[in-house]
């Protein structure tokens, strides 16, 4: 986070607590001692003057850096863009030299590479904005800090012009005594009479000295007036009064420091009075009042950087006319209390908004590790992993799959809190429902749903990766999923009435894996008459051309995005049987799933394996069954129809350690 936007949120912060001070103050005078008040305003103007603190605890309020760097970014490892291109043009030679879907990466990596050029045009953009933010604020600190410098120097040389030393006897014993009263007997502190200013006052960091107007004030009042200004002295109102000025200079946007400044220094007036009058009785009050009433000016009386002013407004005035005939004493406990109260709050006004920073983002790597051990689960593909926006809050976007489940994950950037979590088991089983035939009779059609879900998502010249006849719930539906450009679309039709059922948009930004159709191994398994053997080789099929013109078809070419791939050899062998046979199939004849196993195992021509699926499902409206096992690195997927025992397609997947 860079110094401008630390001093924003500090700043935003204790205004707030400033305006709450001003307002409980005034309206409850009696609360605390002027002493108190004035303790706590001088711990506010330190923590303005110093916006850094500690981060304590989690941030309340997290704002968006206006003024993000790019090269920061990057250094953070956060959202590489150029990596994030390249790794698409890694998986864009990989598929076109298997000749697939070759069409759809290449759109896929141009847009990613657009995509990345408009980020970090986005950033250099905010950077420049930040940048430039940075040279005004500094530029309007110069000129605050450079007019409040000239001005004092213009009060100075006319304060020098029409002064002079104190020649009085009278005065000047009153000086001393005075100063050795408040033990500082051995301080140089001066004393001179001006024709220029018109209320007394304590000017002069360096060298200070105590000024009185010129003009006739009685014995006692002089006594008053000097003990008044030298507590100034000891109180040390003028560092006070500069460290008030250095905060006007540091934010001199903020309208509401211009408010509270008057506020700071009448208390501090009222912290003089309080002290000159300690322990004195009622008419001693009654005469400190009058004198303060005998010094108002007949003329208006500007506050001068630098030094004290005995009378500034007549609301000042009638405010401390009604402290002075007030003897009342607060209570130590409830100061002590408020003032380390005051302490802690700006200590941890840091940690009660902040802007996000990418030096203190958590990193990708932490984010995803959130996300798995959240899960619970290792040795996942990562499909998506990236910084992003939701809502105004910087966020990670995490995607994965495991097995037949993939996880999304919403991490927030700064403290690494799951914000939003969602797990979609892909290939559940299909309940089993005995009435199937009741709906069979009834079917508009793959290529009619095909038509539905492009005049829904409203796109043409789409690639479609999946439509096919499925049941959901008992219900027989088409399962159609397609991309554009890079958008995904999954619609699940009636196959029945054409009502969409379900359907879901997803932006993506990764490349849609494939598999490579490979030869199949041994068959010993014998085939029924009607069944076909299909096999093919490094041929890319456009995925408009699956579907028969009378009936839909299992797709030849399978997409796994839960599975890493390096090496995949896919077999497909498919039954081409009548629509009319389908339907009229005897459901009552099952081989079970045990015999299903050891058909599986006898085409693979592999034993101890580890089974990770066997289960009943509906294909194209046939009864199978979905058999999946392992064997060392190898994944053979195989369905093997429940009635005839016909293996009608497998899929063998080598993967990598």
């Amino acid at each position: 986070m860079n110094f401008l936007t630390i001093l924003l949120s500090t700043g935003a912060v204790m205004s707030v607590i400033m305006l709450a001070l001003v307002f409980v103050f005034r309206a409850n005078s009696d609360l605390l001692s002027a002493k108190t008040r004035y303790t706590i305003w001088i711990i506010i103007l330190v923590g303005l003057l110093i916006p850094f603190r500690p981060q304590l605890i989690s941030p309340l309020f997290t704002l968006n850096n206006p003024f993000t760097n790019v090269s920061e970014v990057k250094e953070q490892g956060e959202i590489d863009l150029t990596a994030q291109s390249s790794q698409k043009a890694n998986v864009e030679s990989k598929l076109q030299s298997a000749n697939q879907v070759s069409n759809v990466q290449s759109n896929e990596v141009a847009n990613t590479k657009e995509d990345s050029k408009k980020e970090e045009t986005k950033f250099d953009l905010l950077s420049l904005i930040g940048k430039f933010a940075i040279v005004v604020w500094l530029i309007g600190a110069i000129v605050v800090f450079v007019r409040y410098m000239l001005d004092y120097r213009k009060f100075s040389k006319l304060l020098k012009r029409w002064s002079s030393p104190v020649e009085d006897e009278d005065i000047i014993r009153i000086f001393r005594l005075t100063k050795l009263k408040l033990d500082i007997e051995n301080k140089d502190i001066g004393l001179i009479r001006s024709k220029y200013v018109n209320t007394p006052m304590l000017t002069g960091l360096i060298r200070p000295m105590v000024v009185i107007p010129e003009k006739e004030i009685d014995e006692m009042d002089m006594k008053l007036i000097i003990e008044h200004e030298l507590t100034h002295y000891k109180h040390k109102d003028l560092y006070v009064n500069l460290l008030s000025i250095l905060v006007l200079c540091f934010h001199w946007f903020n309208p509401i420091m211009y408010y509270c400044m008057p506020v700071i220094q009448g208390d501090g007036e009222l912290y003089c009075d309080e002290t000159v009058l300690k322990n004195k009785n009622m008419n001693y009050r009654k005469t400190y009042g009058k004198m303060i009433i005998n010094m108002i000016p007949t003329s208006s009386s500007k506050q001068v950087a630098l030094s004290t002013c005995f009378y500034s407004k007549k609301l000042s005035v009638k405010r401390r006319l009604i402290s002075i005939m007030k003897n009342n004493k607060a209570m130590k406990k409830i100061s002590t209390l408020s003032i380390l109260g005051i302490l802690g709050v700006t200590v941890l006004s840091g940690s009660l908004m902040t802007f996000a920073a990418n030096s203190s983002y958590i990193g990708l790597e932490k984010a995803k590790s959130i996300a798995l051990k959240d899960a619970g689960v290792s040795g996942v593909t990562f499909v998506k992993a990236k910084l992003d926006n939701d809502d105004g809050v910087r966020v990670y976007d995490i995607e994965f799959y495991k097995d037949n489940v993939e996880y999304d994950y919403e991490i927030d950037a700064i403290t690494g809190q799951i914000r939003e979590k969602d797990l979609d088991i892909e290939n559940y089983t299909i309940p089993q429902n005995k009435n199937n035939n009741s709906n069979n009779s009834a079917d508009i059609g793959v290529e009619r749903a095909k038509s539905i879900a492009l005049r829904d998502a409203g796109v043409s010249g789409v690639t479609f990766v999946k439509a096919k006849l499925d049941y959901e719930n008992g219900v027989r539906v088409y399962d159609i999923e397609f991309y554009k450009d890079n958008v995904e679309y999954d619609y699940e039709i009636d196959a029945a009435t054409g009502q969409i059922l379900e359907k879901d948009r997803e932006i993506e930004n990764y490349s849609i894996p494939q598999k490579k159709v490979a030869p199949k191994r041994d068959n010993t398994q014998p085939q029924s008459q009607n069944q076909n053997q299909i096999q093919s080789q490094n041929q890319t099929q456009s995925q408009n051309q699956i579907q028969s013109q009378n009936q839909p078809q299992s797709q030849n070419q399978t997409q796994s995005r839960n599975q890493p791939q390096t090496q995949n050899q896919n077999q497909t062998q498919s039954q081409n049987q009548p629509q009319t046979q389908t339907q009229a199939q005897n459901y009552s004849a099952d081989i079970g799933a045990e015999s299903a196993k050891s058909i599986a195992l006898g085409d693979a021509g592999v034993s101890g394996v580890n089974f990770t699926k066997v289960q009943i499902d509906y294909e194209d409206g046939v009864k199978v069954y979905d058999v999946e096992f392992h064997k060392d690195n190898t994944e053979y997927e195989y369905e093997i129809d429940a009635a005839t025992g016909s293996i009608r397609e497998r899929n063998v997947d080598e993967e990598d350690d």
